[in-house]
């Protein structure tokens, strides 16, 4: 028979972060921890330019791995800084594995859509047992099982792992609407944060939907670690989409990413697209500026002195008057 849990599904849409009493005179006294911004690996943000813009801010980044494995390496040889540059894996593709090793890289995404395939480690075991990798990340999980699964992947191989949490809550994902699935960004993070720390090195980034810097502020304060952009991120002057692309913005599972990376639609779509309005374009900098102001001005507004600090403690209230979680952002 169905099983109805209990717990109400939170977006963030739904709850506002309550002010407490300050540590600090300015927001300008915290330092900023950019290397928490994870740029998601979408076909129309990241290219050669935007990851070396990224990477040269601090900004993690994650190369997508439908551009072919000779663009994806030059596009990772091309970045001077690449403490926190990812390459991305499918599963099980021995191939890329092997071409990846010769690159030296030690940070690897597993980029599926859900954390819950059996056959993950298989991936994982793979990049152990034929790359110098350290770090790595997994997902994408919404429920504390997910996230215990995951965690003890990486604790078997001695990995430090970002867990991915978040299902169809992009602005170019479909999965919610087209298959049903799903989860409240919100409320997923706040039950699986405090189990983080039964593991060493294991952390959560939230993935989906942080369209401004108030979602970003209530998605670290309510447990997440990093915060995977997209949408925000493409509408920089440097994102793929401006550059070498048709100025808009699209889902992996979407049609148009199927046909650009195969040549032709070979699955139903869970995703979408849409044209980025050119009034908003604006240089990456400025938007990363835009968005660690409010994220600073947050941690203030909640009593800490830093962000390290203040992950996972804040202090919010549900709202009676929210807007529809799939409202077009």
């Amino acid at each position: 028979m169905p099983i109805i849990l209990k717990e109400k599904a939170l977006w963030f849409n739904d709850v506002i972060i309550v002010p407490q009493l300050g540590t600090v005179r300015s927001r300008k006294e915290i330092k900023p921890e950019l290397h928490r911004f994870i740029a998601s690996c979408m076909t129309a943000v990241v290219g050669p330019t935007f990851a070396q813009a990224a990477t040269d801010l601090g900004i993690t980044v994650c190369i997508p791995r439908f551009l072919g494995v000779d663009k994806e390496i030059s596009i990772y040889n091309g970045c001077y800084n690449k403490k926190n540059l990812y390459l991305s894996m499918g599963l099980n593709d021995l191939n890329r594995v092997k071409e990846f090793s010769k690159t030296g890289c030690q940070n690897y995404l597993v980029d599926v859509a859900s954390g819950y395939l059996p056959h993950i480690e298989e991936t994982v075991k793979l990049l152990v047992d034929n790359t110098p990798i350290k770090n790595i990340i997994l997902g994408n999980v919404t429920t504390v099982t997910g996230f215990h699964y995951l965690a003890g992947i990486a604790k078997k191989h001695k990995l430090n792992c970002i867990i991915r949490c978040g299902l169809s809550n992009g602005s170019a994902c479909q999965t919610y609407s087209n298959v049903g699935v799903g989860s409240g960004a919100f409320s997923e993070l706040v039950e699986i944060s405090p189990y983080k720390s039964q593991y060493d090195n294991v952390f959560l980034a939230s993935d989906g939907g942080l369209k401004d810097g108030g979602y970003i502020s209530k998605s670290l304060l309510a447990g997440s670690d990093f915060c995977f952009i997209g949408g925000a991120f493409a509408k920089a002057l440097e994102a793929e989409a401006h550059i070498g692309g048709d100025g808009t913005y699209y889902g992996l599972a979407s049609d148009k990413n199927q046909i650009l990376s195969t040549g032709a639609k070979y699955r139903h779509s869970e995703g979408t697209e849409y044209k980025i309005d050119t009034k908003e374009l604006k240089p990456l900098k400025e938007i990363v500026d835009e968005i660690w102001g409010c994220v600073s001005s947050a941690v203030s507004y909640s009593g800490f002195s830093s962000l390290s600090d203040a992950i996972g403690q804040g202090t919010f209230q549900v709202k009676f008057n929210s807007l529809p979680p799939r409202k077009r952002y």
